[in-house]
């Protein structure tokens, strides 16, 4: 799939964009983030972050949390990806965050969902056709929430 654009989550307003490999690792990752909307990002190096935990215990447990729920949103983001259908991760972004169909191209959504843009077409056909017949739990924190 070298060279082709995939989506692996969308983040909401005031969320945060980490890669927590990369961070650790000081290692460039291979793949980049792209603002979809107007946004305002903020930087913080390595250094000073380090800076921060070891200076500051409110910055020392956001890091931590914050390392806590990008973990638990990557191992969502796999598990849907894994063993939840087309139809149920159509389902599962309409419970937790409808308006993304709104704010996101068909394009990016059928990427982030693993299926060719005609699929995710007769998707969103059948669910508005009452088609569905599964109703998807849904975990109390999602790659749909606050990646």
């Amino acid at each position: 799939m070298y060279g082709n654009e995939i989506n692996f989550r969308f983040t909401a307003d005031n969320g945060l964009c980490v890669n927590f490999q990369s961070f650790l690792t000081q290692k460039p990752f291979r793949f980049y983030w792209q603002a979809m909307q107007d946004s305002e990002l903020v930087l913080i190096s390595h250094t000073h972050i380090h800076s921060l935990y070891s200076s500051s215990h409110p910055w020392e447990d956001f890091g931590g949390l914050s390392a806590e729920h990008v973990c638990k949103q990557v191992d969502e983001r796999v598990e849907m990806l894994l063993f939840l259908s087309p139809e149920d991760r159509y389902q599962h972004l309409i419970t937790i965050r409808s308006q993304l169909l709104n704010q996101v191209s068909q394009f990016h959504l059928s990427s982030f969902f693993g299926v060719k843009p005609e699929s995710l077409s007769r998707l969103r056909k059948d669910y508005y056709a009452g088609n569905f017949l599964t109703k998807v739990n849904v975990p109390p924190c999602s790659p749909f929430a606050s990646l």
